[in-house]
């Protein structure tokens, strides 16, 4: 089940990244229609990963103390990351790709202390997703933004990213069942 929500979830978020096949769907059942056929992918992906997903099976390499120890700081940047690239932000436009920075800060502390199989082959799937998803969007030229950035939006996606990181960091046993201390 854990494999299949890899599959389905991350197989869904690759199609935008190959036109040809992303505009034959939309030809296809139209745009409403792939985004609701993406939605329900991708959802029913992830649904699957969760109730999938065994923490603690066979360790794959020892934990790394540091990360365990700093993993509060580098999230708490992810999360500003994350924050940054849905406004006209200085972030945005030196990262390029904030979200997927974010993102692949996330997976790397989360591959850090969390060694086991499951948690390799999830994280390790986000880590490969995001550096794919800036690869294909860099040789694609995609153009990231049309304004200019605003250092209102940067104090706006700094104060947004403390408030998500510190609802995640208080909530984070009853969502996902893992205390942090």
């Amino acid at each position: 089940m854990f494999k299949c929500g890899l599959i389905l979830f991350f197989g869904t978020h690759l199609i935008p990244s190959f036109s040809k096949i992303k505009n034959f769907v939309v030809m296809k059942v139209g745009l409403n229609g792939y985004l609701g056929i993406f939605v329900l992918f991708s959802v029913t992906g992830m649904v699957l990963l969760m109730i999938g997903y065994k923490s603690g099976e066979e360790l794959l390499y020892p934990v790394n103390n540091w990360f365990y120890l700093n993993a509060r700081y580098f999230m708490l940047i992810a999360c500003i990351c994350l924050a940054a690239a849905f406004l006209e932000t200085h972030t945005r436009k030196i990262l390029r790709h904030p979200m997927l920075t974010g993102i692949i800060i996330w997976t790397i502390v989360h591959l850090s202390v969390n060694p086991d199989r499951s948690s390799v082959m999830l994280f390790g799937s986000f880590l490969v997703f995001s550096v794919v998803s800036i690869i294909t969007s860099e040789i694609r030229g995609k153009k990231l933004s049309d304004g200019t950035a605003h250092f209102k939006f940067d104090v706006i996606a700094i104060i947004i990213g403390v408030i998500s990181f510190a609802l995640l960091y208080r909530f984070h046993e009853g969502l996902f069942g893992v205390a942090l201390t």
